[in-house]
């Protein structure tokens, strides 16, 4: 598998459109007695009206979370990624990258590979590879951290895993490739099951393994936050 076709594969957008939920307010209005005070009913009427405002105002608070760039409603495991401000129409006046989680510890040293101008690809710190594959096959809950470079700076690609509590994982991956960035999607979704990274671990050749880390979901769920495009062409 050669690595630009790697690369191709990470940089495409899952879109998911999910419901957007509708609220219907109902109408409060006061009942008359004809043989009541006219005072009263529109004491009774006020008194209704103000009660159904309040509790329009409490149902408000408690709506899910959307996300702003989109308006659509994210799965509760997306609160740990930012919701980044960029979108096809508004664009960064530079290569922005994006935040990394904000929930769970780093669980390894970034891993640091390089693909020179002759073609050697070298994996820096080899231990921390071993560190992510083993983390990805345990389901080690924290995030993962890792970064590409190849022919002396041309393109560069870093990405990020965060495992969850439940085993599924959210990746995003981006890189700069001359004048231009392409960040991807947030997205949730699975991992590849313990046989796949185990079968990682006992590869031989680090660009192999490496792969590995890069390539990890199966499915995705959800998209937590879009990704964006930016060139200064």
């Amino acid at each position: 598998m050669s690595m630009n076709s790697n690369i191709q594969g990470l940089r495409g957008r899952a879109r998911l459109l999910l419901p957007v939920l509708c609220l219907c307010l109902p109408v409060l209005s006061g009942c008359t007695d004809d043989g009541g005070d006219g005072g009263d009913d529109g004491e009774e009427s006020s008194s209704e009206e103000s009660a159904g405002d309040t509790t329009t105002g409490e149902d408000s608070d408690t709506e899910t979370e959307t996300d702003t760039t989109t308006g659509e409603e994210l799965p509760e495991s997306c609160s740990c990624i930012i919701d980044e401000p960029y979108t096809d129409d508004n664009m960064p006046s530079g290569p922005e990258d994006p935040n990394l989680p904000t929930c769970g510890e780093q669980l390894c040293d970034t891993v640091i590979a390089t693909l020179a101008d002759d073609a050697t690809f070298t994996v820096e710190n080899p231990d921390a590879l071993t560190c992510a594959l083993e983390a990805l096959r345990d389901r080690t809950p924290g995030y993962l951290h890792w970064d590409y470079d190849a022919y002396s700076g041309m393109e560069r690609v870093e990405g990020y895993t965060l495992i969850l509590d439940d085993g599924s994982a959210i990746s995003r991956v981006w890189g700069v490739y001359d004048l231009s960035q392409d960040v991807s999607e947030a997205e949730l979704g699975a991992l590849e099951d313990a046989t796949y990274f185990e079968a990682c671990l006992a590869e031989e050749d680090d660009q192999a393994r490496f792969d590995c880390l890069r390539t990890q979901l199966v499915s995705v769920e959800a998209s937590c936050d879009e990704g964006w495009w930016w060139t200064s062409i």
